[in-house]
């Protein structure tokens, strides 16, 4: 942890979402933790996860946690990451985490 703030890596994976720059700006805003934001854009599937996984095992020792956000994902608050690191930091046997997400034409909780 840096000077009491988490370092986060986000990956978020886009593939033309109409969504994507709103999930860009809130990860742009959130407080309380240093975030290095990776962008891949316009792959497949596979390569993209290729990339992300690529990419996390190269740099992981920069960094106390990794979430990866989808493109059409917009993040419900400024401080959703700082809280979601405090959870796995309160709790050492937690080695993942799976959020509700809402769903616009459901308007309900849905697996994220």
């Amino acid at each position: 942890m840096l000077s009491g703030k988490f370092k986060v890596l986000v990956i978020t994976l886009s593939h033309n979402e109409s969504e994507f720059k709103e999930c860009c700006d809130i990860i742009k805003k959130q407080k309380f933790v240093k975030v290095t934001h990776y962008i891949i854009k316009n792959k497949t599937e596979i390569n993209a996860h290729k990339m992300l996984f690529k990419y996390w095992n190269k740099n992981k020792n920069k960094y106390d946690f990794m979430i990866k956000i989808d493109a059409d994902t917009i993040l419900i608050n400024k401080n959703i990451i700082h809280k979601i690191c405090q959870k796995f930091s309160e709790n050492s046997e937690v080695t993942g985490m799976q959020i509700g997400l809402k769903d616009y034409f459901t308007d309900s909780l849905i697996a994220g």
